[in-house]
């Protein structure tokens, strides 16, 4: 039932989050060019960290990702991304923006039980996201896909909005649909895999709660060995043939693990 009420809470919170904070076009337009530079700052440094063409068409990312961004995901992006105090990858301890809004107001209420849920069970992310607009109206971490709409905004195309558009289409209320591994633009290109489940209230459809799976938890549980010898183990392989966890002998070989990606 709290799911079911944070996801009414939040889209009324939504609806009303230019009005609460009293957005301009001019404070609108500040805000959008503050979310640029988080973008082309803190953003691009850790996607392009590692990377050898790292820096190399920064202006053209920064634009593909801000661009489309309409006034509510500038707004909330403003608050709990580039006015958060806390560091990149730290972005969930942020309660309340203090903006004062109705969201604001949800947010301080839902997230720090979501966040403990998360924490408990090993989750890389948690969503809610509208089934009507495909707005992400809440998420745990606050990535650059927090706010944005998964069924025309930049990150319709992943496998996020594959498991978003897939989840809202289904009446079935015990349905779960998985989306296999694959990079993934706001986690700086890191394999995520997503597991999706439409939220009803009654015969209702109001949304859709999406887990983020931690590639880390599943590539420990199956690094088990025990009972496989010496020589055994145990290894995931996609459609695509490629390993989803690392074999236990390349961390003994030290052979460089970049090369199951």
């Amino acid at each position: 039932r709290m799911v079911i009420q944070a996801m009414s809470d939040f889209k009324t919170g939504l609806a009303t989050i230019q009005t609460d904070n009293e957005v301009t076009e001019a404070s609108l337009a500040e805000m959008r060019e503050q979310v640029k530079r988080y973008y082309s700052t803190e953003f691009a440094r850790r996607y392009n960290d590692g990377k050898s063409d790292a820096n190399a068409d920064e202006e053209a990312l920064v634009s593909k990702l801000v661009l489309p961004l309409d006034a509510d995901a500038i707004t909330l992006q403003y608050q709990y991304i580039q006015r958060n105090p806390n560091d990149l990858g730290s972005k969930d301890l942020l309660d309340d923006s203090g903006d004062g809004s109705s969201y604001s107001k949800s947010h301080s209420l839902y997230h720090p039980i979501i966040r403990n849920y998360l924490q408990k069970f090993g989750y890389y992310d948690i969503f809610l996201v509208d089934n009507k607009s495909g707005d992400i109206l809440y998420s745990v971490f606050k990535e650059v896909d927090y706010a944005t709409s998964l069924r025309d905004g930049p990150y319709a195309s992943t496998n996020l909005g594959k498991a978003f558009t897939e989840a809202a289409k289904s009446n079935w209320k015990d349905s779960v649909v998985f989306v296999d591994y694959q990079a993934y633009p706001p986690s700086y290109e890191a394999p995520a895999s997503f597991i999706a489940s439409p939220i009803f209230d009654g015969d209702e459809k109001v949304g859709v709660a999406i887990f983020q799976m931690p590639i880390g938890r599943i590539n420990e549980i199956l690094s088990e060995r025990t009972g496989l010898g010496d020589s055994g183990e145990t290894y995931a392989v996609g459609s695509d043939h490629l390993f989803r966890n690392e074999s236990r002998f390349l961390s003994e070989l030290d052979v460089d693990s970049t090369i199951i990606n």
